[in-house]
C-alpha cells in the first residue's frame, strides 16, 4: 500500500508562490527543474527563456500539462504578473504538487540577460511555398496526431505528434530550417520550447500559421465555419474561439478572405 502522504493544495500553493531570482531559476534548471511558461503562446513565440516549455493558461492547460510535464522533477513557473497563483492551483488540481516557485518579474527578468532569451519567426504560407521550391527547402514538422495528419497534411512534411517530440528530436535536421505547424497554432506555439541545449541545436525554427486553412477551398472554409457556428451556439461559446480550434485560425489579420467572410456571415 502506498502510504506516502501528499501535500494539501494550500501547502502546494505556499511552496509554489516562492519568488525566485533569475539566478535561482537558472540554477534549478541546471539541476533538472522544468521551466513552465504559462503566457499566451504568441507572446512565448516572440520571446521566452531558452529551455522553457509553454503551456498557456488560456488553452488546454490541464491536458497538455498532464501530457508534457513530469511528476518527478520540480516545476518553476514563468507567468504574466499575478498569474502564478492560478497556474500553480490548476497544476495542483491535476496532481502536480511539486511547483518550486516562480520567476520574479516574469520575462522582464531577462532584460539584462538578452543572451538567455529565445524567439521564433512566424512564416506565412505564401513565403513557405517559395522556400519549399528553393535550393535548401525547410523541413515542415507537423506535430498533430496521426489521424489529423492522415486526414490532411502538407506534402513532404514530417509527422511527429507533440507527445513524442522529445524522444524523436534526433530526426530533425541541423543543416536546414524547421517549420513547425499544427491545426490551430496552440500546440506548435506552445510546446516547441523543449530542452535548452537541443533547442539551440535547432536554431532556425519558424512557426507556420494556419497553412491548412489557407490552402482550403472557399466552399470548404464556409462549410467548416458554419459547423463551428453551430457548435458555438450549442455550447454557448464565442464563435471565434470555436473557429480557432476547428479551422486553425486566430487573429483576423492572418485569416483568408473566405474565412473572414464566412465568420461575418455566421454572426
Amino acid at each position: 500500500m502506498n502510504t506516502k502522504e501528499r501535500p494539501t493544495l494550500d501547502q502546494t500553493l505556499a511552496r509554489a508562490l516562492r519568488c525566485l531570482s533569475l539566478d535561482e531559476v537558472l540554477a534549478a534548471a541546471a539541476e533538472g527543474a522544468q521551466l513552465l511558461d504559462t503566457r499566451d503562446p504568441a507572446d512565448f513565440a516572440r520571446a521566452h527563456l531558452a529551455g522553457s516549455l509553454n503551456i498557456g493558461l488560456g488553452g488546454q492547460y490541464a491536458t497538455w500539462a498532464g501530457t508534457l510535464l513530469g511528476h518527478e522533477r520540480p516545476i518553476i513557473l514563468i507567468t504574466e504578473p499575478g498569474g502564478e497563483e492560478e497556474a500553480a492551483m490548476r497544476l495542483g488540481r491535476i496532481g502536480f504538487d511539486h511547483v518550486a516557485g516562480y520567476l520574479q518579474d516574469g520575462l522582464t527578468a531577462l532584460e539584462s540577460r538578452r543572451d538567455l532569451a529565445q524567439g521564433w519567426d512566424r512564416i506565412v504560407p505564401s513565403l513557405l511555398a517559395e522556400e519549399l521550391a528553393g535550393e535548401n527547402p525547410p523541413l515542415v514538422l507537423d506535430v498533430r496526431g496521426p489521424s489529423e495528419y492522415g486526414a490532411k497534411h502538407l506534402e513532404s512534411s514530417l509527422n511527429i505528434p507533440l507527445n513524442h517530440l522529445l524522444e524523436r528530436l534526433g530526426e530533425l535536421p541541423h543543416d536546414r530550417p524547421v517549420v513547425v505547424h499544427c491545426a490551430g497554432g496552440y500546440r506548435m506555439l506552445s510546446n516547441f520550447g523543449y530542452d535548452g541545449k537541443q533547442s539551440q541545436d535547432h536554431a532556425h525554427v519558424h512557426i507556420l500559421g494556419y497553412a491548412l486553412t489557407r490552402l482550403m477551398p472557399r466552399g470548404e472554409a464556409h462549410e467548416r465555419v458554419a459547423a463551428a457556428s453551430r457548435v458555438a451556439a450549442a455550447e454557448q461559446r464565442p464563435l471565434v474561439d470555436v473557429v480557432r480550434e476547428r479551422l486553425g485560425v486566430e487573429p483576423f489579420d492572418v485569416m483568408d478572405d473566405a474565412v473572414k467572410a464566412a465568420i461575418a456571415a455566421a454572426k
